[in-house]
Parts: C-alpha cells; sequence; structure tokens
C-alpha cells in the first residue's frame, strides 16, 4: 500500500513539470493590453480581449473564400503540419490569423495538424523555442526570407 500511495504522490508532483500550458495571458507592456503568449488554441481566441477582432476577421472572411483554391490543394493539405506563429498586438495578426483560420476550417483540418505559437513584441513565446523554427525575417521587405527556412511553400 505504502508503493502505491509513493506512485501516487510522485505522479501527482510531476504533472506540472510535464504539463504544457496552453493559452497563456500576460500584459503587453507598451498599451497595457493583454496578449497571448506560447501555445495556443482556437478556443483562446473567443477569451473577451480578442474575440472582438478575431470573431469580426473570420466572419467577414469565410464568405469570400475562395473555394476553388481551397478544393485544389485539399487533397495535398490533409498530410502537413502547420505551425502558425502569430502576436496578439500585431495588426497583421489580427487580419491574416482569422482568414487563415476560416481556410483551415473550410479545408476541415483537424486540430492535430496545426499548432498556434503567439509570440510577444520580442517575438519570443517565453517557454518556446521559436527560433530553432528557423523562421526569419528580411528586415528589408519584412517578408519571410525562404532561403533561411524549413518552409517549402510560401504564398505571394
Amino acid at each position: 500500500m505504502t508503493r502505491i500511495t509513493f506512485f501516487a504522490f510522485l505522479f501527482l508532483i510531476s504533472q506540472p513539470l510535464f504539463s504544457q500550458v496552453f493559452n497563456q495571458k500576460v500584459l503587453n507592456n507598451k498599451t497595457g493590453e493583454v496578449m497571448l503568449i506560447g501555445e495556443c488554441t482556437p478556443d483562446a481566441f473567443q477569451g473577451k480581449e480578442f474575440k472582438e477582432w478575431y470573431n469580426d476577421e473570420y466572419s467577414s472572411y469565410k464568405y469570400s473564400l475562395d473555394k476553388k483554391v481551397l478544393d485544389s490543394i485539399a487533397t495535398d493539405f490533409s498530410g502537413l503540419q502547420v505551425k502558425i506563429i502569430l502576436g496578439t498586438w500585431c495588426s497583421d495578426s489580427r487580419k491574416q490569423f482569422p482568414r487563415f483560420m476560416a481556410m483551415l476550417d473550410y479545408l476541415k483540418a483537424s486540430p492535430e495538424q496545426y499548432q498556434i505559437i503567439a509570440v510577444n513584441r520580442n517575438k519570443n513565446a517565453v517557454t518556446m523555442p521559436i527560433d530553432q523554427l528557423n523562421v526569419l525575417l528580411d528586415r528589408k521587405s519584412t517578408r519571410l526570407n525562404s532561403s533561411h527556412t524549413d518552409i517549402s511553400r510560401m504564398p505571394s
């Protein structure tokens, strides 16, 4: 009985060490607004701080999707894994992320096919090694520099 109690105790104290924390919120030092940081689920964008811009952009875009284009990539897409890196403080992310999620929903992507990673203004996810993803920005054009990434296809 002592042995079972010890293992149960060990299991309980180890859970915080090995469990992934999702949808962490921190204060944006520049604006005082709340922002997401680290790995997120789509539900995080239904929080009071994010749902207005997320739902507005998602709803307006889902009716203007180019279904012919999306249908043409649907079979290729089923085998892909996507990492989405965004900043909830960033106006481009606030516009493009909900649109991308509308496309993923149209393609019936499962949550296992994508990972959402929110970064702070320093483009760090705090507990996640973003630099290991080999995503670099070309500082002159602010477009992804594909020669330095593991990205094989990028929209133009």
